[in-house]
């Protein structure tokens, strides 16, 4: 027969095992792990998934989960870590310590696990929400009303549930404890808001590969031109029509020497005319070029053999393509917003003024100047181990 002493040993080392087995990191990619649309975030997601895998100790067990509106969150089960693929699991199952990320753009399908995620919080589950930008209700006219108003219902879930929120800038930051503020959210406070940097180097991010032979004839064109490309999605925000009014102007010149635009971006909402534009342009093919389906592979040519990257964006939460410019050695052209000011990096130009006369003056300026130095700094500053390090740093502070 156990006397008390061996029940109370036997008891002591099941306790100090259980506490020294591995936390769960769960990871959050509902949206990406249906499918990669190929936007920034999905990037993002990409690129901090393949790096919290690298990074894998006996500090966490990575465990990647995924919702849908109806249905729980359960876990996903790596079935091709090479590239990413998954396939539905089993039931979540947690512990004290456990921390959930949410890596992907969930605001869709969060706020509907709302009684999921607080079970969990009575449980000792820390909750932590990566915030991209408020930019739905700082200018909902650039999104679907439908858009806004879910996006709005997750920021007041991330008000009311979550422990942290990692902010991708500073930027971001400050408009996170802004918005909450003004909606004066009872707990703002008791939530740790921070940030963290993104990453640059393509190659890091679990790049999308394949190029098609139209793009291969484009790529065989192009070397023959010198070309400014403009990275991002057409929708409002990104500026494209700017920056064409201003190439229209320049094409329109009697300068020999104007360079091509090279857009790369998917086709996005609220834009049909100016895709239309874009598609029956008299240059398109000659100095106007759209890879609207371009693999990061083909991005990563094309950031290669470009004279300079103009990013026209009226409004970013980071800024991925200026810092995947600037891991090419590439000069760069940016709106003077302060999110890009926080970068910090003095190949970065800016302007100011939207008329396509001024603009296309700045880009003439800009090209003339030609290229500065640029040391070692983005390398050292921009790539997703950091990315990686800085954010797993921020989460350490949750299981003090």
């Amino acid at each position: 027969m156990c006397n008390f002493h061996t029940i109370r040993n036997i008891y002591d080392l099941l306790r100090k095992k259980k506490h020294e087995s591995p936390r769960q990191l769960l990871v959050d990619v509902s949206v990406f792990w249906r499918r990669d649309a190929g936007t920034g975030i999905q990037r993002v997601v990409r690129a901090l998934s393949r790096q919290l895998l690298d990074a894998q100790n006996e500090e966490y067990q990575i465990r990647f989960v995924a919702a849908t509106r109806r249905r729980r969150y359960r876990y996903l089960d790596l079935c091709d870590r090479e590239n990413l693929r998954f396939r539905p699991g089993g039931r979540v199952k947690i512990g004290a310590g456990d921390i959930f990320l949410g890596l992907d753009l969930s605001s869709r399908i969060l706020p509907k696990h709302k009684h999921q995620v607080m079970a969990w919080r009575k449980r000792g589950v820390r909750i932590c929400v990566v915030i991209y930008d408020l930019l739905p209700v700082e200018h909902p006219e650039w999104f679907g009303n439908n858009h806004s108003t879910q996006f709005e219902n997750w920021l007041r879930f991330i008000g009311h549930y979550v422990d942290m929120a990692l902010c991708i800038s500073q930027s971001v930051e400050e408009s996170l404890k802004k918005w909450l503020k003004q909606e004066q959210i009872s707990r703002a406070d008791a939530i740790d808001i921070r940030n963290f940097p993104l990453g640059g180097d393509l190659s890091k991010s679990q790049p999308s590969i394949g190029i098609t032979e139209d793009n291969e004839l484009a790529l065989e064109l192009l070397k023959s031109h010198r070309y400014v490309l403009t990275v991002g999605t057409i929708e409002p925000r990104k500026g494209h029509a700017i920056a064409l009014d201003a190439f229209d102007l320049l094409f329109a010149g009697e300068a020999d020497d104007v360079p091509a635009l090279v857009i790369v971006g998917r086709s996005g909402w609220k834009t049909d005319d100016l895709q239309e534009r874009i598609r029956g342009h008299k240059q398109l093919g000659k100095k106007l070029f759209w890879f609207d389906n371009a693999s990061d592979e083909l991005l990563d040519k094309l950031y290669d053999g470009c004279a300079g990257v103009l990013f026209p964006s009226l409004a970013e939460g980071f800024g991925l393509p200026v810092v995947e410019a600037l891991m090419h050695h590439r000069p760069v052209l940016v709106r003077n917003l302060t999110v890009f000011r926080e970068l910090g990096m003095p190949s970065i130009s800016y302007f100011d003024e939207d008329s396509p006369t001024a603009l296309a003056k700045a880009i003439t300026d800009w090209l003339k100047r030609g290229r500065k130095t640029y040391g070692t700094g983005p390398h050292e500053i921009f790539t997703w181990k950091k990315s990686c390090d800085v954010l797993l740093r921020h989460l350490r502070v949750l299981i003090r």
